[in-house]
């Protein structure tokens, strides 16, 4: 028997990319979707309720018009439930990487405790349900190029180019 709190909620923000799709299940985030996305498009909407939705609603559409925003993960409701130890200390050590600043996988893995995990590190950032909220973008290979990025490389060079980095081509 399903509950309200096992229905999926949608909550749509704006930005000058499009809008963006906030996913809740009760009162925890389980996924956030970038601006533009066809699903977006699509109707059936609902308005943020609590004071979580409505700040982070807040907080993207002010990250997406260009203004500098950080986002606490400790204050967002995310669904963590899935995670695993090494997902969730990798997360943590993302989120500390500041505004307009990015970081290696090699050095995003030690950051989180272990060195030589890397590739894992890549394959973490792959399956972020929350760009953006966890920072992924701000992860690059270590010669400098931007690596790849879930959304496509065009969005993590926007997201970049938003907090004032250079790009490499």
């Amino acid at each position: 028997m399903s509950t309200n709190s096992d229905r999926l909620r949608r909550i749509i923000y704006k930005s000058p990319y499009g809008p963006g799709i906030l996913i809740w299940r009760g009162d925890v985030l389980v996924a956030h979707e970038l601006p533009g996305s066809a699903a977006a498009e699509a109707s059936g909407s609902t308005p943020p309720r609590s004071r979580a939705e409505k700040k982070l609603v807040r907080q993207l559409e002010n990250y997406f018009s260009g203004n500098k925003t950080a986002f606490e993960i400790a204050e967002i409701p995310l669904d963590r439930s899935l995670w695993t130890p090494f997902q969730t200390r990798v997360a943590e050590a993302l989120a500390a990487v500041p505004y307009g600043t990015t970081v290696t996988y090699s050095e995003l893995a030690a950051a989180a405790g272990y060195p030589l995990a890397y590739r894992a590190v890549g394959n973490c950032m792959a399956a972020n349900p929350y760009p953006v909220i966890i920072p992924c973008h701000r992860v690059v290979k270590s010669g400098g190029s931007l690596g790849s990025f879930s959304a496509g490389i065009e969005w993590k060079a926007r997201l970049l180019g938003l907090e004032g980095l250079p790009v490499p081509e």
